[in-house]
C-alpha cells in the first residue's frame, strides 16, 4: 500500500542518515558495499567467516560419491530440481538435510532410491555428516543471499556446488562450481565437480587458508579501531 511504501521510504532515509554517521558499517558483500559507498558511508566487508568445526563421530555413508544438499525446505530453495537431478545420477548418493515435513508429501514420496532425507539434525550430527561427504551443495533462488552452509563447507574444506548468483561468485572464487537452479544445470555442475574433484579439493583447502588469514586481519583491524575510539 501507499502508506506502507511511505513508511519504508522513511526508514531507508533513517538508515542512510545513521550509516553516514557511523564509524564503520559492516556488510557481507561488494554489492551491499556499493550502496553504502554511494551514501558516503565507511564500510568493511566481512564475508570471510571460517570456523573450527571438529568431527566427533565418523559417519558411514554409501560407497558412491556422496553429496550433502543443505536445505531448510524454504520456498527459495530448488529442492525439487535437486531431486530430479539425482534421479538421473544414480552413481551419486544425495543426503538432503532439514525438516522435510515442510515439503509436500509428493516430493518426499516420489524420491529416487539414491536420495535420503536426514531430517533436522542436532549440530554435531550435522557437522559429522558434512565431514563424511564428498561434496556440499547449497542452492537458493534469491540474489544477494549469503549462505551459512557455504561458510560451513569452507570451514570443513569440502568443495561446493552453489547457485550462480553475483554475490556468491564474488566471494567463492575457488573450490566451487556454480549452477543455475534447474535440473540440467545441477546435473552438469555435479558431473563437472566429480571430473575435476582433486583440483576442486585442493582449491577449497587453499580458500580456507586465505579466508582464515583474511578474517584474522579484519578482526585485528576492528579491534584496533575499537581501541582507538
Amino acid at each position: 500500500t501507499g502508506a506502507f511504501a511511505k513508511r519504508w521510504d522513511i526508514l531507508k532515509l533513517l538508515h542512510k542518515y545513521v550509516s553516514r554517521r557511523a564509524l564503520l558499517n559492516i556488510v557481507t558483500n561488494e554489492s551491499h558495499e556499493r550502496i553504502y559507498l554511494g551514501w558516503r558511508a565507511a564500510t568493511l566487508i566481512l564475508s570471510d567467516l571460517v570456523f573450527e568445526i571438529p568431527m566427533k563421530n565418523a559417519v558411514s555413508l554409501s560407497n558412491k560419491f556422496n553429496i550433502v544438499a543443505i536445505c531448510s525446505f524454504s520456498p527459495d530453495e530448488p529442492v525439487n530440481d535437486i531431486i530430479e537431478a539425482a534421479r538421473d545420477l544414480s552413481e551419486f548418493t544425495f543426503y538432503i538435510t532439514g525438516d522435510y515435513n515442510r515439503a509436500s508429501p509428493y516430493l518426499t514420496k516420489q524420491k529416487p532410491d539414491n536420495v535420503y532425507f536426514t531430517g533436522f539434525l542436532p549440530d554435531q550430527e550435522y557437522y559429522d555428516l558434512l565431514h563424511a561427504s564428498d561434496l556440499i551443495m547449497v542452492l537458493v533462488n534469491k540474489e544477494n543471499t549469503m549462505q551459512q552452509g557455504a561458510y560451513e563447507a569452507v570451514s570443513i574444506k569440502k568443495p561446493m556446488v552453489l547457485s550462480n548468483t553475483k554475490v556468491l561468485k564474488e566471494i567463492y572464487k575457488k573450490g566451487t562450481v556454480f549452477v543455475d537452479n534447474n535440473k540440467e544445470s545441477i546435473k552438469m555442475g555435479i558431473l563437472k565437480m566429480r571430473e575435476n574433484y582433486d583440483l576442486y579439493k585442493k582449491e577449497i583447502e587453499t580458500l580456507f587458508k586465505e579466508r582464515k588469514l583474511l578474517l584474522e586481519q579484519k578482526i585485528q583491524y576492528l579491534s584496533n579501531l575499537i581501541n582507538i575510539v
